[in-house]
């Protein structure tokens, strides 16, 4: 799905700007745009409301497949979406219109909680990680909050944690004595995988 958003911003086959799907539908799409620029995984509920106050007949306008998804669910509007391909083939679907359509569905689809493994230094390591929305192309909120780095988690399920910096703590932990529990402070942390790391690691220490 976040393929088909980067493509749709960046390829703009379809330039011409949808009209208007019915009064009220173009108030739903800019919240529905504020909710992907923020780092919320739910849909706000002011959003639902809205949603649910308008009716519209079907068709392939961005904002009906949008409005399909808050009230029916992803089932519903993969069924219509198919229906747009057929009907139009992939010119509609990679439209700057539809990149909200598949922005909302990456994020929708995407695992919230994902289990790392790191193995180096020493014995796999293995602790869940909680993580941001997946990051979207263009969003300036989603630079600033670094959400592609969660998005290489959910990838690749390993931390993105240095190397250089488990192999130094791996190196203090084993070289010294500590008379208390060590502390262990993650500077500049953004997922603060370093620290679930260093906790996983020396969980007995």
């Amino acid at each position: 799905f976040a393929l088909l958003a980067v493509l749709g911003n960046v390829m703009s086959l379809q330039e011409t700007a949808e009209a208007p799907a019915l009064s009220g539908a173009e108030s739903v799409a800019s919240h529905w745009r504020q909710w992907l620029d923020s780092d919320r995984w739910e849909i706000p509920k002011t959003l639902l409301e809205n949603a649910r106050s308008l009716e519209m007949s079907e068709n392939c306008h961005s904002t009906f497949v949008i409005l399909q998804i808050v009230k029916q669910g992803l089932d519903s509007a993969g069924k219509i979406i198919k229906g747009c391909f057929a009907r139009h083939g992939p010119r509609l679907l990679l439209s700057r219109s539809w990149v909200l359509v598949w922005s909302a569905m990456d994020r929708l689809t995407a695992r919230r909680v994902v289990e790392v493994s790191d193995a180096f230094p020493g014995p796999s390591t293995t602790f869940k990680m909680f993580l941001l929305s997946p990051h979207i192309h263009g969003s300036q909120q989603s630079e600033i909050s670094f959400r592609f780095v969660g998005d290489f988690v959910r990838a690749s399920k390993a931390s993105h944690c240095s190397n250089v910096i488990r192999e130094m703590a791996d190196h203090v932990m084993a070289s010294t004595s500590f008379y208390t529990a060590p502390s262990v402070v993650d500077i500049g942390a953004h997922t603060g995988d370093c620290c679930l790391w260093a906790t996983e690691r020396w969980r007995h220490a």
